[in-house]
């Protein structure tokens, strides 16, 4: 399976385990699927930008800097939830701002992100990308794609300072 395909499945994954945790109600089940829930999120968050983000940093300069803020505001919005009980009347409500936020991200993430892998890295390419996905999404050691990981964020703060001088040059 390539990583594309593994990454889709996660999504549906996550929006399955959203489904059943709008309704049910207070309790053990709630706190255990929503358990599920987040370490599913953040296993995935963290593989993507470790294996898959890093492979397209040259050519999506402005929108991985977007989708790794994405993840950001989602853990954010995570640990908010983990940190209200699950009897409270806001609960739900920060569930439902978690998920409008991941749908975005996730429809951004499939149609332009995987447009461009697509192109970039080539059927062999995702192929090769959804073994070092699953082990990144496990713990495994995927060492070497922390120096690409470097360099992505520093294109991204080379590009984001780009975008600050046009801006004030347009002034």
């Amino acid at each position: 399976m390539d990583i594309l395909d593994m990454i889709k499945n996660d999504h549906q994954d996550m929006l399955s385990l959203f489904s059943e945790l709008e309704t049910t109600g207070p309790g053990d089940r709630r706190e255990t699927g929503f358990k599920n829930l987040k370490d599913l999120m953040n296993r995935h968050m963290t593989a993507e930008e470790r294996v898959f983000y890093p492979t397209l940093r040259n050519e999506l300069t402005m929108v991985i800097p977007k989708s790794i803020e994405s993840h950001n505001l989602v853990r954010v919005g995570l640990n908010e939830i983990d940190g209200t009980s699950t009897k409270s009347d806001l609960w739900l409500p920060r569930l439902l701002a978690v998920k409008d936020a991941l749908m975005t991200h996730m429809t951004e993430e499939e149609n332009l992100v995987f447009d461009t892998a697509r192109k970039v890295l080539g059927r062999d390419g995702l192929q090769h990308l959804g073994p070092e996905f699953e082990k990144a999404k496990i713990g495994g050691d995927v060492s070497g794609l922390a120096s690409i990981a470097s360099a992505t964020m520093a294109t991204a703060r080379g590009a984001g300072e780009e975008a600050i001088d046009r801006i004030k040059k347009s002034l």
